[in-house]
């Protein structure tokens, strides 16, 4: 195995321990990742003000781009779900929530409705019936309680 030394720590190492580097010597960065983590970690400390801030305006400039970001990241690690499967499984609920059937909120997005135990995707609902689904706890009989509890009271909006 080829080795390289490290231009920080003076140090030959097995080119396994350098990052990849297109303009480096055998494909390799010039420092080793351990040099590279503790300068980057040294920058990160020193310049944390700036580097926050930075992120904050280009945030602020892209909002709608930002927010899509995050949309599609949580989607992933959350549902693990594609865009394109969400907007496929928002155009077969013909935009509406998958319980009240009322039109997707204007100014945000149905949320996605999933069984805690397996993460499997149920389907789309508004906050307001996604919510309710959470705090009953996705418990049928807690659903049929509470319909119960409505009828015996004789007040209930249709």
């Amino acid at each position: 195995m080829p080795r390289k030394r490290c231009s920080l720590c003076k140090k030959n190492k097995n080119i396994e321990h350098f990052y990849a580097c297109k303009g480096g010597l055998y494909g390799k960065a010039s420092r080793c990742k351990k040099c590279a983590n503790k300068i980057s970690c040294e920058w990160a400390k020193e310049n944390r003000a700036r580097a926050t801030e930075t992120g904050r305006r280009w945030a602020k400039k892209n909002r709608k781009k930002h927010r899509l970001v995050q949309f599609i990241s949580k989607l992933k690690r959350k549902y693990n779900i594609s865009l394109e499967e969400y907007e496929a499984l928002r155009r077969q609920q013909d935009n509406k929530c998958a319980i009240c059937f009322r039109p997707e909120p204007r100014l945000s997005r149905l949320s996605v409705d999933h069984c805690h135990s397996t993460n499997r995707v149920r389907g789309l609902l508004c906050h307001q019936c996604n919510s309710a689904l959470g705090y009953l706890g996705d418990s049928i009989s807690n659903f049929e309680s509470a319909i119960r509890y409505l009828r015996k009271s004789g007040h209930v909006a249709n």
